[in-house]
């Protein structure tokens, strides 16, 4: 399932109870940047790699671990 960016700094502005410190858009997106960038899992999942926890609960985890 692609996760953008500004997904997993949402999350982590949550997690942190610091949901206002982020501004989108405070930076012009560059020319010619694509919109959206995706992985392709395909590989690793054919030599047989699963995560070891979802996203949410990784990002949780970080930043318990960061306090």
């Amino acid at each position: 399932v692609p996760v953008t960016i500004r997904e997993i700094v949402e999350s982590l502005a949550r997690l942190t109870g610091r949901p206002d410190s982020v501004d989108f858009g405070a930076v012009p997106m560059p020319e010619g940047e694509p919109p959206l960038l995706v992985a392709s899992m395909t590989r690793l999942r054919s030599l047989g790699w699963q995560p070891a926890t979802t996203l949410a609960a990784g990002l949780a985890d970080y930043v318990r671990r960061s306090d």
